[in-house]
């Protein structure tokens, strides 16, 4: 526990920081929305109060950094941090065809991490594999006597005295807005890209999302700075202050309400400029939407139609309501043209609710230039995700796979 000696010679500091993390109504709970689900539609996800009922049996892993376990963890969960060893480390702690359920998490169901050491791990054939995606502040909350805050068991919320402290670090927009230009601030959206649908109109603001801000902390980078972070509702900077003050960090302020309590006018948001980029179309290659057996007009359509409408990097969004009435056509038969384009290796696709959930091939389609690492990786993923869903499609009686 070295990183919180500073802190924990503070009581109301520590007091404080349980009461936001515990018992704010921003936290993250299992009911609150699961951006990442449709993007993993074949790793089970496992429900708090199911994991409740598992947890003795369970084989618990936490893939966070060494430093968010000390901040916060499950109760017997295993620190298996992802990377590149991961399923080297996880093959000595249960056997592929092992029967005790094996269970991922990470922060907070933003956090792509589990989902991804999930997916390696049903991938190397591992089975009984779920995604714990609430997050282990939604476990924290439902079930302190079974988590550690800081070196404390049970973390629970009567052990708090008040909210002064982080009170003291809260601004109202015009305030932090003005602070923006003072030549010693740096303003931070720790936001993912997920939550990212708008950003405030703010000078000098810089996107680090939570994990890279945690090693730049860690690392003491901005000790001469005067932090100004925001998020989309608190719910993140409200456990963001154990890492500043822990690090001796104590000129920070956080953008009160986040940015969901701002009004949505003009000149206060706009769109990221990574969604004001240019999408990057390979016309040559586009060729064989015309020559691709099975794949007719109303297929090529909706692909264009996915194609001006992507969000990021190569991943569109769009209401089969709405989609279906600009197309002219019904639901039912948008989601038809879909599975025949997935079934020709131009996109993959998931529905949630009357949501599409649609990721073109990288190498057709992409939000900027078609080159760099992300790029490149984003077409092995596209590569390898399809190859699966094309075997899965293969065993399965019907020769389809269940989106």
């Amino acid at each position: 526990m070295r990183f919180f000696a500073p802190l924990m010679r503070t009581k109301a500091v520590f007091a404080a920081m349980l009461l936001f993390i515990l018992a704010a109504p921003g936290i993250v709970t299992a009911q609150d929305d699961f951006p990442l689900r449709p993007f993993f539609p074949h790793v089970p996800f496992i429900e708090t109060e199911d994991l409740a009922r598992q947890y003795r049996e369970a084989i618990i892993v936490d893939v966070r950094t060494r430093f968010e376990n000390e901040v916060a963890s499950i109760n017997k969960a295993v620190l298996l941090p992802w990377g590149d060893d991961f399923l080297s480390r996880l093959g000595r702690l249960r056997a592929p065809d092992g029967t005790a359920p094996l269970v991922i998490y990470c922060n907070d169901p933003t956090c792509i991490r589990a989902y991804q050491a999930a997916q390696a791990a049903i991938n190397e054939g591992y089975g009984n594999v779920f995604v714990y995606d609430a997050g282990v502040f939604a476990w924290m909350r439902a079930h302190p006597d079974r988590a550690t805050l800081t070196g404390t068991t049970p973390a629970h919320p009567d052990m708090a005295l008040g909210a002064e402290v982080y009170a003291e670090h809260r601004l109202p927009y015009s305030r932090f807005a003005s602070l923006t230009y003072e030549p010693t601030t740096l303003t931070i959206d720790v936001r993912d890209i997920y939550h990212r649908e708008l950003v405030p109109v703010m000078h000098g603001l810089r996107n680090i999302p939570v994990e890279a801000f945690l090693q730049a902390v860690t690392n003491r980078v901005w000790t001469e700075y005067t932090l100004l972070i925001l998020d989309n509702d608190e719910s993140q900077t409200r456990w963001l202050q154990y890492f500043l003050e822990a690090n001796g960090y104590l000129d920070y302020y956080f953008l009160a309400e986040g940015v969901n309590g701002l009004p949505k006018l003009r000149g206060v948001l706009r769109p990221p400029r990574d969604r004001l980029a240019e999408v990057t179309i390979r016309q040559d290659r586009l060729g064989g939407l015309t020559t691709t057996p099975d794949i007719d007009a109303n297929d090529r359509e909706l692909f264009l139609y996915l194609a001006s409408r992507v969000r990021f990097e190569n991943v569109a969004l769009v209401s089969t309501e709405f989609s279906g009435e600009e197309l002219r056509r019904e639901a039912a038969m948008l989601l038809r043209s879909a599975k025949r384009l997935q079934q020709a290796g131009y996109l993959l696709f998931s529905t949630v609710s009357d949501t599409l959930i649609a990721q073109l091939d990288p190498q057709l389609v992409w939000k900027g230039e078609m080159e760099g690492a992300i790029w490149e990786k984003r077409c092995r993923e596209f590569s390898e995700t399809g190859l699966a869903r094309r075997q899965a499609a293969a065993k399965s009686p019907d020769g389809e796979v269940r989106q």
